[in-house]
């Protein structure tokens, strides 16, 4: 029997369709680790932070600071141990923010452009993807088509709107089973789906 291969997906949130594109009869699991109950980061900040445009993006970084420190839109965003935190002000006070508000613009910075990189992503982005399972808490899509499964919420979006929040990305992922907080993707087509929520504009769960 051919092992099927592990696809390990690194960064913060990594765009799969530039950093890790698996071969279209990939086997195995992606697997994107969550974490609960966050604390707030000790970030001090005692003068405003010389900021640099991420060149390709409309997100600066600090790259004098010790730690992960962003801004966009006039928020301030840090990622402290794989849990993100924003702020209005530059020194704060931080407050936790759920991954999937995290504007998509944030989350698909470069891990290089991070002091602390984090060890594993939270949010999956993907042109198309074929899996016998999927898990996550939240799907935005534009089509979904699963033959059986869990959702307590599926919310009609008229021209995929959320799922275009999402950056350029043209992975094409096929595996056993993804575990994942949050997914973008243009089209999903899964044996199983469960998920507190999927948006999309083609929904359908069952046979």
């Amino acid at each position: 029997m051919r092992r099927g291969s592990f696809l390990a997906v690194s960064g913060l949130a990594v765009l799969i369709g530039l950093a890790a594109t698996p071969p279209a009869d990939a086997g195995g699991k992606v697997s994107i680790d969550v974490q609960i109950n966050p604390v707030p980061p000790p970030v001090v900040v005692t003068a405003p932070p010389s900021l640099v445009v991420i060149p390709g993006t409309p997100v600066s970084y600090a790259p004098a600071a010790s730690v992960n420190y962003f801004s966009f839109r006039g928020r301030f965003y840090t990622l402290h141990n794989r849990a993100w935190f924003y702020a209005t002000a530059f020194n704060g006070p931080w407050v936790f923010v759920p991954v999937e508000q995290v504007p998509p613009p944030v989350l698909a910075v470069p891990v290089t452009y991070y002091k602390s990189p984090p060890p594993a992503p939270q949010v999956l982005f993907a042109k198309h993807i074929e899996a016998g399972r999927v898990h996550a808490r939240v799907i935005y899509a534009k089509d979904v088509e699963a033959r059986d499964g869990r959702v307590a919420q599926v919310v009609d979006d008229r021209g995929a709107k959320r799922w275009k929040h999402g950056p350029d990305h043209g992975a094409h992922i096929k595996t056993d089973e993804i575990t994942a907080e949050v997914i973008y993707v243009e089209h999903l087509k899964t044996g199983w789906l469960e998920a507190d929520e999927v948006y999309g504009e083609h929904v359908r769960i069952g046979r």
